[in-house]
C-alpha cells in the first residue's frame, strides 16, 4: 500500500487543453436562460455555427476598414499590399478567434513550426502550374490580346447591369452584343 505525501501531486489533476465546458444551468436559472446558454454554447464550448458566424462578423468589419482606408487615402494599393491586407485581416481573425476560443492559432491551420516546409513548396508548384495553364488557355483561345488595357471593369458590369456581355465573353464570343 503505497501513501501519497500531502505535498506530492496527485495523478490525477492532469491539466487538459481542451475548450472550457459550458456553464451547467443552476437550479435558478428560469427557462429561458438555460434555453439561451444551451443554444450558444455546447459541450465543446461556443457552438460552431456561432463560432462561423464571429469569425466572419469580424472579417466582414475588418475588409470594411479596409476599403474605408482605401478610398479615403486616395491611392491606389500595389500589388503586394493586395495579397497582404487579406492574409493579414484573416491571419488577425484567427487570432482573435484563437483567444475566444482558448485554442492555439496553429489549430487554425496556421501553424508557425512548420511555415515554408513541404506544403508550403508544393502549394508554390500547383499554384504556378495553375496559372500557366490559366495563361496557356488564355493564349490558344487568343484571349490575350486586350493585355494592357482594362476591357471590361467590376463596378462597369454591377453598375450598367452588363451581365450579358460577360456571359458572351465566358462564351468565347470577343464581340459586344447589341
Amino acid at each position: 500500500m503505497s501513501e501519497t505525501s500531502p505535498n506530492s501531486p496527485s495523478p490525477s489533476l492532469e491539466v487538459e487543453s481542451s475548450p472550457p465546458s459550458p456553464p451547467k444551468p443552476q437550479p435558478q436559472q428560469g427557462r429561458l436562460e438555460r434555453f439561451v446558454i444551451q443554444l450558444f454554447i455546447g459541450p465543446g464550448g461556443i457552438r460552431a455555427g456561432w463560432r462561423l458566424a464571429i469569425f466572419l462578423a469580424i472579417i466582414i468589419a475588418l475588409i470594411a476598414g479596409a476599403i474605408f482606408i482605401a478610398r479615403t487615402s486616395g491611392r491606389v494599393a500595389s500589388p503586394l499590399e493586395n495579397e497582404v491586407v487579406p492574409f493579414l485581416i484573416v491571419l488577425f481573425a484567427s487570432w482573435v478567434m484563437s483567444r475566444i476560443e482558448h485554442r492555439r492559432i496553429a489549430d487554425y491551420g496556421l501553424p508557425l513550426r512548420r511555415a515554408f516546409r513541404s506544403q508550403f513548396w508544393q502549394g508554390i508548384v500547383i499554384g504556378f502550374v495553375a496559372i500557366t495553364v490559366l495563361l496557356a488557355t488564355f493564349r490558344r483561345k487568343n484571349a490575350l490580346s486586350d493585355i494592357g488595357r482594362v476591357t471590361l471593369h467590376a463596378t462597369d458590369i454591377v453598375s450598367r447591369g452588363d451581365f450579358a456581355r460577360v456571359h458572351s465573353r465566358a462564351r468565347g464570343e470577343w464581340t459586344v452584343p447589341a
